[in-house]
Formats: structure tokens, C-alpha cells, sequence
């Protein structure tokens, strides 16, 4: 006699989803025991797919600041010797007054560090990041040695990290100064307050050859270089401007 079993069938178990991301493929790779180069290369592609979601990321943030952050108008004045109005300039605090909240609502940090390693220049780089993703600036300006109006070695280098940090952080965020081309916001693309102070002592000279009329000279010499004020001058242009100077002080003809 025949006897007949009686056998159930297993019951099937339908697999779970399968995680395809970077880091589920990784998973899956260490669990199979697959090949250390196949684990290393999965990496390696992850770590890519990461690198450019963060600068993607980076990028959309400092977008958004751009498109937030508002002209920032000039409120500090210098002025010569006879209160004439030279220039206007907007000093850091003040830019951060108005891009800080907008940093802060895209989640941006910034950070500057500076090289002094010589007494004539100064190096500094600032640092824009984004979650894990960070984009360096690196800005460079001469540092005068020789002391005028009693601002020694110390000072002048001062000065030249507030101009630094100032400017790098303009061009880096393309911001737009009230008063400036939007192009014109450059490092070094106009004059210092130092060659600014150099041409107040070929004035000075003017003045004291008798060949300087409080009145209208220097809004002839503002005219005749189409700027509004003596911060605005293109630095390519100091010396031509120094050699007028010159001519006016000996009488020559401006």
C-alpha cells in the first residue's frame, strides 16, 4: 500500500524594499561580503554624491542672500582740513548689521583669517560656509610703512585688516554699496585711504604754494575725473591725478 504524505508548501516571504541610496548600496555590500575595492569604489561615489549636494546647497543659500540683501548705503564721511566733504564709506559693522539676519536665515557663517607675515603686505582669506560645504576668498593689500599724523606701524597695519575685512566680504557677497557701480566693488579697484592721504598732502602743497581755491578746486578736480567724492578714484588713475597736482602746485597749467 501507497502511502501519501501530505506536505504543505513553505510559505513564500516576499522580500523588503531595497535601499538603493549610496549608503544602502554600502550596507548591502558590507553585509554580502563583497570585494573591499567594490566597497571602497561605492564610497568613493558616495562621498562625490555628498560633495556636490553640499556645494549645491552652498550655492542656493548664497543665491538667496544675494537676492535678499538690500543696497547698503554709505554713512561715514571724511572730510579735509576745511570740512569739505572728500568721500563717504560704510564701515563693516555696518554691512553686518544688514547681511547678519540674512546669514542667519540661510544658515551661512563666515570667518576671516589673516597672514601678516611681512610689514609691508597683508593676506587674508575669508571663509563662507554652508553646512558641511565652505568656499574660500583670499584678498591682498600693501601695507604703507612710513608714518604720517602720527599713526605708527601698529596703526597702519590695523587699519589695513579693517579695509581688508571689509572689501573681501563686499566682493565675496557681490554686495551693493549705495553711491558705487555694482562692478566697482572690487578689492582694490579704487584708491586707499592711504593714497587718499597722499593725495590730501599734494592738496596741502596746492594750498601752501597759494595755488588752491577752497571754493572750486576741488570740485573742478572732482569734475575733471568724474567722481563724486575722492574714495570713488579709480586706483589706475592716482598717479595722473598726483602729476596734476604737481603741475598745479608749481603753476603749470592743470
Amino acid at each position: 500500500m501507497t502511502k501519501t504524505l501530505d506536505v504543505q508548501p513553505a510559505e513564500l516571504v516576499e522580500p523588503g524594499p531595497v535601499d538603493t541610496s549610496m549608503g544602502g548600496l554600502i550596507a548591502l555590500a558590507i553585509r554580502e561580503k563583497s570585494a573591499i575595492d567594490v566597497i571602497e569604489r561605492l564610497t568613493a561615489l558616495k562621498e562625490r554624491a555628498d560633495a556636490a549636494e553640499a556645494k549645491r546647497r552652498w550655492t542656493e543659500a548664497v543665491s538667496g542672500f544675494k537676492g535678499e540683501c538690500p543696497p547698503i548705503f554709505k554713512t561715514k564721511e571724511v572730510q579735509d582740513k576745511q570740512k569739505n566733504l572728500l568721500y563717504k564709506w560704510v564701515p563693516y559693522e555696518d554691512i553686518k548689521a544688514v547681511t547678519l539676519p540674512l546669514e542667519r536665515k540661510y544658515g551661512i557663517t563666515t570667518g576671516f583669517s589673516f597672514d601678516n607675515t611681512t610689514a609691508t603686505s597683508l593676506k587674508a582669506t575669508l571663509r563662507i560656509t554652508v553646512g558641511n560645504h565652505t568656499e574660500e576668498f583670499v584678498g591682498a593689500i600693501p601695507v604703507p610703512t612710513e608714518t604720517a599724523g602720527g599713526v605708527n606701524a601698529t596703526q597702519n597695519m590695523g587699519k589695513a585688516h579693517t579695509y581688508l575685512r571689509r572689501y573681501l566680504y563686499q566682493a565675496a557677497f557681490d554686495l551693493v554699496i549705495a553711491g558705487e557701480d555694482s562692478d566697482a566693488v572690487g578689492l582694490i579697484e579704487k584708491v586707499t585711504p592711504d593714497q587718499i592721504g597722499k593725495i590730501n598732502d599734494a592738496i596741502d602743497a596746492c594750498r601752501k604754494a597759494g595755488k588752491w581755491d577752497e571754493e572750486g578746486s576741488l570740485r573742478a578736480m572732482l569734475r575733471a575725473y568724474e567722481i563724486d567724492y575722492l574714495g570713488d578714484l579709480p586706483a589706475d588713475r592716482l598717479l595722473d591725478l598726483l602729476a596734476d597736482l604737481d603741475r598745479q602746485r608749481r603753476g603749470g597749467k592743470k
